[in-house]
């Protein structure tokens, strides 16, 4: 199996549930680093940018620029 350190980009609309409907309660900024799942065993680490220096309050929905950062579980196709 070849496995690489490949990473991938690409923009997405993001949604932050406010913290009523048990989303998160503070602001999250420039760089966040979430895990991202993409089905129940794969889980990966990634960036997300935008140019907002007041970063994103809960329940604020915008366009990131998203980057998927290196890990064994993405496999180059």
């Amino acid at each position: 199996m070849n496995m690489e350190r490949i990473s991938y980009k690409f923009t997405a609309t993001l949604s932050l549930f406010p913290s009523e409907l048990g989303g998160r309660r503070k602001p999250v900024f420039d760089d966040y680093r979430p895990s991202f799942s993409f089905n129940s065993s794969n889980h990966v680490s990634g960036e997300i940018s935008f140019d907002r220096p007041k970063g994103v309050q809960p329940g604020e929905t915008l366009n990131a620029s998203v980057k998927l950062l290196p890990s064994r579980t993405i496999r180059k196709i």
